[in-house]
């Protein structure tokens, strides 16, 4: 009976948290935060991809629930007023599924230590998809896009101190499998 009273206890509790949306109760305890110089960022890595689809399906996909895949930003190939348009997908502290299965250099599932950029672009025409990588014709990336992933590229690296050797594409990390930013 102790138990079960116990129970009922801390489900009220739980439920009357969740229906208030309140932090936890400082009624009960002192919250002091002392932060651990003992920790790095979950991200070390950047991983580019290119979409193999246009703007407006590459946002659809990348936002739709049923498709499993999503990314923290996307790059898009039309320009207003001569720049790209830059979406946020998933935030930085969160890990976006872009990366499949992957590895670099020993990490495994690069899901979650990454930032994953996919980047509007057809790739290469399907016509050449039998030929070697290095003998297929390629969708160039605009001047546009290729200014605005310098830039977002470097903001990146230095707020999380990433190296150059860690800033990825698909096919690095997932060989054989992906060919991707082309």
């Amino acid at each position: 009976r102790t138990h079960l009273h116990l129970w009922l206890w801390l489900r009220l509790g739980m439920l009357c948290s969740l229906l208030s949306a309140c932090s936890p109760s400082s009624e009960h305890y002192h919250l002091v935060t002392q932060t651990s110089p003992n920790q790095d960022s979950r991200v070390q890595y950047l991983v580019l991809h290119y979409t193999q689809i246009d703007d407006a399906s590459s946002l659809l996909e990348l936002t739709r629930p049923a498709s499993q895949v999503s990314a923290h930003y996307l790059l898009s190939r039309d320009e207003k007023g001569g720049k790209p348009t830059l979406y946020a997908l998933v935030p930085e502290s969160q890990r976006a599924w872009h990366a499949g299965r992957s590895h670099w250099q020993g990490a495994q599932a690069l899901n979650a230590a990454s930032i994953g950029i996919e980047i509007v672009n057809l790739g290469y025409d399907t016509a050449d998809s039998q030929l070697p990588l290095n003998q297929r014709r390629w969708q160039p990336y605009t001047e546009g896009q290729l200014r605005a992933l310098a830039e977002l590229l470097k903001e990146l690296s230095a707020r999380y101190h990433i190296k150059p050797s860690r800033i990825l594409g698909h096919s690095d990390i997932a060989p054989g499998r992906k060919v991707d930013p082309g």
